[in-house]
């Protein structure tokens, strides 16, 4: 078995070998759902041969794919991580094969994975190939919305409390969270931020902007009050800013509960994983 850089005319072949197994709950790959169309997944693995710092591996034996992964990494932050993989015909056989090439050629760097509870083959590979696990996490989604009443003590960040939010986010956050002050700032166009203050700071909310008018939960502080308070002003905002579409990824029970009582759905899961290579 080899693995090669997939180009723009393996792509065809990839996806027939790849889609099967993503149309299956205990064998389909993250972030794509079960119910994803063929074109989606074409679409991503066209994106991969494309754009610089991503490539389609491809597990080939006697001439067959064997094993699909996108892979992504970016040089200054040393991070790599798969996404919408890995597909393979034996599942601990081809992550092997794949782990090795991302071990050989990101040296230094931290691998990220996210897989789904479902994929059991995936969670015992990282389990017993020294990953750490970081997040067991449910999905809610919300593209229902409500109008609330502001909470008084809530602010949007501005010049003035910029300061306070920024060094309470870097008090909550460890060294394997990339969203940190710094990098926030450098794209602050793609984030509603908001703090809570009475007087001082006693939590925040980090809304991070996607595809399609979406916009992902990513950090969220404070005690029950506090949370309950943020999401309020929070949607309010993102109703303000004609976001279509929330996501919360969450560990927290109560966070699922109040997502819940705002009209947010379960609707997936993930398992986050860290190796250091």
């Amino acid at each position: 078995m080899n693995v090669i850089k997939g180009t723009i005319y393996d792509i065809e072949e990839a996806v027939d070998f790849a889609f099967p197994y993503q149309s299956k709950i205990n064998t389909r790959c993250r972030p794509l759902s079960i119910n994803c169309k063929k074109e989606e997944l074409t679409a991503i693995f066209e994106s991969y041969v494309l754009r610089e710092l991503h490539e389609l591996l491809i597990l080939k034996q006697d001439d067959k794919i064997v094993g699909v992964t996108p892979v992504y990494w970016m040089i200054e932050d040393k991070y790599v991580s798969y996404s919408q993989g890995p597909y393979c015909l034996e599942y601990k056989e081809g992550s092997l094969h794949f782990l090795k090439y991302i071990e050989e050629h990101f040296k230094g760097y931290k691998f990220y994975i996210n897989t789904a509870k479902e994929h059991k083959l995936s969670n015992d590979f990282f389990h017993k190939n020294k990953f750490l696990k970081l997040e067991d996490a449910t999905l809610l989604e919300l593209e229902k919305f409500n109008v609330y009443k502001d909470s008084v003590e809530t602010q949007l960040l501005d010049e003035k409390n910029k300061e306070s939010i920024y060094s309470s986010i870097d008090r909550s956050i460890d060294e394997d969270t990339y969203w940190n002050s710094l990098r926030i700032k450098s794209a602050l166009e793609k984030f509603i931020i908001i703090g809570y203050f009475n007087p001082d700071i006693k939590g925040f909310i980090i809304g991070r902007k996607g595809k399609k008018k979406s916009i992902e939960i990513i950090n969220y502080t404070g005690n029950t009050y506090v949370k309950k308070e943020l999401l309020r002003t929070f949607l309010n905002q993102v109703q303000i800013e004609k976001l279509l579409r929330v996501m919360l990824y969450t560990e927290e029970k109560f966070e699922i509960e109040l997502g819940k009582k705002h009209g947010f759905k379960e609707y997936d899961s993930n398992v986050c994983y860290i190796k250091y290579l």
